[in-house]
């Protein structure tokens, strides 16, 4: 993935591609739950001429008299608009976002220190201009980006620490078929300003460029690329890969895949400062090649997806525990992660078997790490699941309601097993839309980090009008 994104992308990442924001949607909403939960939102979206204008507003709190566990309340206000035209071959849209968050913070030091307290502001802006000439398309997509956090060990004595990044940037995208495939070519320009109570305006400035190319077969499909990287505070990556798939018959195909990836340490692992963790400047860059293999099944009512990996990395940036206080930014000279990956997907209302069920989906993963690394007290490698077994089903109950069930058994590899059952009731009429949704509903008492609970049973209730 990295020959595509960059620094950071060194296994995988996950592509979330939004709606457009183009169909005419309003609608408010509200909901309540446990532990003092309130959530309000509101939706706008307004058509004039060929522009249109989402607008949306969103509150959330918990906590505020009384949380699962003592000091872990929270809330958090979230404002969003996007302008978009059509006029032809071009599109332009333009978005603006606004983000601010507070949460007390519950974890290993909770007897030490009990009043811990985060707070983080986040505001964006995006212009993204789209050309449509058939066979060619050329995007242009310039951005800015602000983010503050502060952190305290005690809210009622203060004594933040503090932590500012500004990110500027211009990306300009081609994508153009050809008799086989297509391709895609872009360049980045990225400037990230960092500061904090020991560094003022660490300033790392990057430029990307990125070549792919697609084939298209009969029965093999090629794909292969390449990412170019100039950081100006670290110097050249080059990061290349490549998918090869073997089409079976038009409903199953087998594939490998390799990808060369790296990751340049973050400005906080670098120079973290603050009463849990210690950043080093010194830490060496993270490189890794990673494997895949897989075989997909695929129809209009059944999807089946089976995979191997295996990735060996080096110079791998962890944190690594001091103390009973305080983590270290560390490399770790070598990294063998490897595991599998079944997913199966049904969908019986196409097979004219079982019409009420909506959605069958199973899935099994294995992941296993091994390092060579002088301890076992690292934040990530040394914390992971080692299986995890995952179902889900959505099925319609009589007068119209929908029902979804989501099971996950786990096992940590170094905490206790767990089944967690979460549902959700589902009903409309009207213009309206209510659920009950219910997390944990058997209430399992189970820790990710250590001495650190997670929510028992939350039960919360919404209601929706769409306009």
């Amino acid at each position: 993935s990295a020959r595509t994104y960059g620094s950071g992308a060194v296994s995988g990442l996950i592509n979330i591609i939004t709606k457009t924001g183009d169909a005419r949607k309003t609608f408010l909403s509200t909901e309540a739950g446990d532990y003092s939960l309130f959530n309000n939102n509101l939706m706008l979206s307004l058509p004039i001429g060929k522009s249109f204008h989402n607008l949306s507003f969103s509150s959330i709190e918990s906590g505020s008299s009384g949380s699962y566990i003592n000091n872990t309340a929270f809330d958090k206000t979230t404002f969003f608009y996007k302008y978009s035209l059509k006029d032809g071959k071009t599109k332009t849209n333009f978005s603006y976002g606004y983000l601010k968050k507070g949460n007390q913070i519950s974890n290993y030091l909770q007897n030490t220190f009990p009043r811990q307290y985060e707070a983080n502001t986040t505001q964006f802006i995006n212009s993204k201009i789209l050309w449509d000439f058939s066979s060619n398309k050329f995007e242009s997509n310039t951005y800015w980006y602000d983010h503050t956090n502060k952190l305290a060990y005690d809210s009622n004595v203060g004594g933040w620490n503090a932590y500012y990044n500004t990110e500027l940037g211009l990306n300009f995208n081609i994508n153009s078929n050809t008799k086989r495939g297509y391709r895609k070519t872009s360049f980045t320009f990225n400037r990230e300003i960092n500061s904090n109570s020991i560094i003022n305006d660490y300033i790392r400035d990057n430029y990307s460029l990125t070549y792919q190319k697609v084939l298209i077969g009969e029965k093999i499909d090629f794909d292969y690329g390449l990412s170019s990287n100039y950081y100006r505070d670290i110097g050249w990556f080059t990061s290349p890969g490549y998918q090869v798939s073997y089409n079976i018959n038009n409903n199953a195909n087998v594939y490998h895949k390799y990808d060369n990836g790296f990751r340049l340490p973050s400005f906080y692992e670098m120079y973290a400062n603050d009463y849990m963790y210690s950043g080093d400047k010194t830490l060496k860059n993270e490189s890794s090649n990673a494997f895949e293999y897989g075989i997909q099944i695929y129809g209009p009512a059944i999807r089946i997806t089976a995979s191997q990996y295996y990735k060996n990395s080096t110079n791998v940036i962890d944190w690594n525990k001091q103390n009973s206080v305080s983590w270290k930014s560390v490399n770790v000279s070598n990294v063998l992660s490897s595991g599998h990956n079944i997913q199966l997907e049904l969908y019986p209302e196409l097979m004219n078997k079982f019409n009420f069920i909506q959605i069958f989906e199973l899935g099994y993963s294995y992941l296993d790490i091994d390092h060579n690394g002088n301890s076992n007290n690292y934040r990530n490698i040394s914390n992971y699941l080692k299986h995890q077994f995952i179902l889900s089903t959505t099925y319609t109950l009589p007068f119209g309601i929908n029902r979804s069930w989501y099971i996950r058994y786990e096992q940590p590899i170094n905490h206790d097993n767990r089944i967690i059952f979460d549902t959700q009731i589902q009903y409309s009429f009207w213009r309206l839309e209510t659920s009950l949704n219910v997390n944990n509903l058997f209430n399992v008492q189970y820790e990710d980090v250590s001495n650190v609970a997670l929510p028992g049973r939350w039960m919360r209730i919404s209601l929706r009008y769409n306009f």
